[in-house]
């Protein structure tokens, strides 16, 4: 197993198992963008130095209000997370499935998220090609 830390982004094992150098892997595990930060976001996080002096909005109000106008939606129908992670925590909490199907290959964070919920899980291989779908009365 390469993830030896338990999650991905971690090109230093990569390296090591492998013989290369870090800078050498594309990473595609993690939500990293591996052609660096976006035109303007360097300039926007100088700006902003200044409101660190304090912790975020717990509440997230400014961005999920931000967030619901630019889609036209409530407020209530925006849900933010700090990563996928946490999302699909959050998700398996508000709605408390008894069962929960995982199509792998997947994280290994997307794979104990259900069960570290109290809910059955069961995993299912994604073939290499062609699509995925449920078969019925099968659960």
């Amino acid at each position: 197993m390469l993830e030896v830390y338990g999650h991905g982004g971690d090109v230093e094992s990569a390296a090591l198992r492998y013989g290369f150098e870090p800078e050498q892997f594309t990473d595609f595990s993690a939500n990293i963008n591996p052609l660096g930060p976006p035109p303007g976001m360097l300039e926007a996080l100088q700006a902003a130095l200044p409101e660190i002096i304090r912790y975020p909005d717990p509440g997230h109000r400014a961005l999920l209000a931000l967030l619901a106008e630019r889609h036209g939606v409530r407020q209530e129908a925006v849900c933010v997370g700090n990563g996928a992670a946490e999302i699909m925590a959050l998700i398996l909490l508000a709605l408390a499935p008894g069962k929960v199907g995982v199509v792998q290959p997947a994280s290994r964070n997307t794979k104990r998220c259900p069960g570290s919920s109290g809910r059955r899980c069961r995993l299912f291989t994604a073939p290499q090609s062609g699509t995925i779908a449920p078969s019925p009365g099968k659960s």
